[in-house]
């Protein structure tokens, strides 16, 4: 019933945190193999300060959803997410429209001008985290109120 469905999710979910950390780690190996020392050192480049933007982006959401989900009454709860999710949306393409923009700034800070195009690129992540985030954090919320 209901709560084998709730056990399988939560049993996916520790599958996926932890598949996350093994491709991580694997990530690292493989990329410098395939691309090298200085290839995988112009990656690392770009992927530091995005980074930075989704430690804080997933964290903001992570807290805002799940105060925002677990505050009200469970008959509340589906609006306030919808509310939530609406604020994140524009929140998150906010700030991948400014991470695209200053990536000049930041690739010169970083004294890489050659990854400004790069930077640019990955903004899209920082708008793909923004919205994947609050999706993950309902689900893991309404697993454990139930």
């Amino acid at each position: 019933g209901q709560e084998q469905v709730k056990g399988n999710l939560r049993v996916f979910i520790a599958g996926a945190k932890v598949s996350f950390m093994v491709l991580g780690m694997a990530q690292k190996v493989l990329l410098t193999f395939l691309l090298g020392v200085s290839g995988f050192g112009r990656i690392q480049r770009v992927f530091t300060p995005l980074n930075f933007v989704n430690n804080v982006v997933v964290g903001s959401s992570i807290q805002g959803v799940s105060h925002a989900v677990s505050s009200v009454p469970e008959a509340q709860a589906r609006a306030a997410f919808s509310r939530v999710m609406r604020v994140h949306a524009v929140l998150s393409a906010c700030v991948a429209a400014l991470f695209a923009l200053s990536s000049p700034v930041v690739a010169a800070f970083l004294e890489a001008e050659h990854i400004t195009g790069e930077l640019r690129l990955v903004s899209a992540i920082v708008l793909l985290y923004g919205l994947y985030a609050p999706l993950m954090t309902k689900l893991l919320v309404t697993l454990d109120s139930k």
